[in-house]
């Protein structure tokens, strides 16, 4: 007969177990956006900039999410390689990453561009992070992505000027703008979220 002192013992044990299970799920996602003007929000508020609107659709379906918006205006893929350990800490479970554009206007080679953004994308990878990748249409970063069992999707598309902040010659989207293509990140992010539990 299994004594009475042995069946609080493993009652204890397993209520520790679930415990530590609910603490382990309830972990909150931490989640970077590295990248250029586009993730920086250049021409509208923070708030309003894709990561925070991404956070709110995230914690809208119940996720425990922060996104860390780490864009900085002008930014290339050479930046990328070269503040990359410094933007993503180490609790950072997955990173949005976003660059390509302004190598163009600098004359960079859109092959050069893929060959940089497979360094950053190899890094995020070798530290077990979840990695989202956003290319441009003039700057295919796919091939980069699938390459490392990232994800990607692509920037752009709303040619609309209702999507844009007026009077912006470079076209950066304004709020509306930014909400879609927070929106359109959503599915892939959740995807990643999925796989970190």
């Amino acid at each position: 007969m299994i004594s009475l002192t042995i069946l609080r013992s493993s009652f204890v044990v397993i209520f520790c177990c679930l415990l530590s299970v609910g603490i382990a799920q309830a972990a909150p996602i931490h989640i970077v956006a590295y990248g250029d003007s586009g993730v920086a929000g250049k021409g509208v508020p923070s708030d309003q900039a894709y990561p925070a609107q991404l956070e709110r659709m995230l914690r809208q379906k119940g996720f425990d999410v922060s996104v860390a918006n780490k864009g900085v205006n002008g930014r290339t893929s050479v930046d990328a390689i070269a503040n990359l350990d410094a933007s993503v800490p180490a609790s950072t479970n997955i990173v949005i990453v976003q660059f390509g554009v302004n190598d163009l206007k600098h004359g960079i080679d859109a092959a050069q561009v893929r060959s940089n953004m497979d360094q950053v994308v190899s890094r995020l990878r070798a530290r077990g992070i979840g990695v989202l990748v956003v290319g441009y249409p003039a700057v295919d970063l796919s091939g980069v992505a699938s390459s490392h069992g990232a994800l990607y999707v692509t920037w752009g598309g709303l040619p609309d000027p209702k999507y844009h902040v007026p009077n912006d010659p470079n076209h950066h989207f304004n709020a509306p703008g930014l909400e879609v293509m927070a929106s359109r990140m959503l599915s892939a992010v959740e995807k990643l979220i999925a796989a970190k539990h």
